[in-house]
């Protein structure tokens, strides 16, 4: 379920009933920032959760849920959680407010998942599962904003083509499984009302298969069956202890060595604008080897990739 918890809208029902229960700014009146909600709900608000009235809140809302059957939260907007303001304990900073808060959450839901979004990464540690380390993607190669591609629609400026998604995913890779389980967004596998190659559409699947997190807003009802089949790879394969073969500091690392079920493998992303031929014994494998995420069979010594796709290479 998808949850913004430490925010209100100064049209909620909690801010009109406790308007005591808010940040505050330096004049006693609830510190309000500008939110992406359409009128009346423009104008947002934090809790301010040095208050125990406000923690039993929180707490009442997390385990309700949990109650109804949910154990998956999203908990979005969390950067926007740590005003500067005015709160009941005078002693309090906004970190250890905010970390105040999600312990009350942590506490009435134990065994759910918690992911973090948009979050200030070392505030939240050791509190959430999971955390997105990248920008919200869309059914675009590059943010049509700076692209000259036709547009159905306006997507949110916020909203990142497959490359920018992949890039900020790969600029948090050493957070993997370190920090928290990392979630680089959607993978963005299907054909219909998407401007993307199925190349494009392997890249973003390389981002599960960096990760572990394999999330997906396709229609599984219209997707074809080789898409459908992109989106099953991605779930089930998983490139462990990855590592960047070559890290150099002026460009993207896009060659990550590790073991998939325990057999050394290499997951390439070409994303520039070349063919690339790839020497697999550049990366320590040895023997006759397969491409797993195409897949395209057997390899021998090599493989070429064209401008804009992936590949997961492992020894047999």
């Amino acid at each position: 379920i998808w949850t913004m918890p430490l925010l209100a809208s100064t049209a909620s029902r909690v801010f009109r009933e406790h308007p005591d229960w808010f940040v505050k700014d330096t004049n006693g009146n609830p510190w309000i920032m500008p939110g992406w909600s359409p009128a009346p709900d423009h104008e947002w608000v934090c809790l301010d959760a040095t208050r125990d009235d406000v923690i039993e809140h929180i707490k009442h809302v997390f385990s309700t849920f949990r109650k109804w059957g949910f154990r998956y939260f999203k908990m979005d907007g969390l950067g926007l959680c740590l005003p500067d303001g005015v709160r009941m304990d005078k002693n309090a900073t906004p970190v250890s407010a905010f970390r105040r808060g999600l312990n009350a959450i942590r506490e009435a839901v134990p065994d759910a998942i918690l992911l973090g979004c948009g979050a200030p990464f070392m505030a939240v540690l050791g509190i959430v599962d999971s955390c997105r380390v990248s920008l919200d993607t869309s059914r675009y190669w590059m943010n049509p904003f700076f692209v000259d591609i036709p547009l159905n629609c306006d997507p949110a400026p916020s909203h990142m083509g497959i490359r920018e998604v992949w890039h900020t995913t790969l600029g948090n890779w050493w957070k993997c499984d370190r920090w928290f389980r990392a979630d680089p967004d959607v993978i963005m596998a299907r054909s219909d009302n998407a401007f993307y190659t199925e190349g494009e559409a392997r890249i973003s699947a390389a981002g599960a298969l960096l990760t572990g997190v394999a999330i997906t807003s396709d229609h599984l009802g219209r997707i074809t069956p080789d898409r459908l089949a992109l989106l099953g790879r991605a779930a089930s394969l998983r490139l462990r202890d990855a590592r960047p073969h070559n890290w150099y500091h002026d460009r993207w690392p896009m060659a990550f060595t590790g073991k998939v079920n325990g057999k050394d493998a290499v997951l390439l992303i070409n994303d520039s604008e070349v063919e690339i031929t790839y020497n697999l014994a550049d990366y320590n494998l040895q023997g006759p080897c397969e491409e797993l995420l195409q897949p395209m069979g057997k390899l021998e010594n090599s493989i070429t990739l064209p401008p804009h796709d992936a590949a997961l290479v492992a020894v047999i």
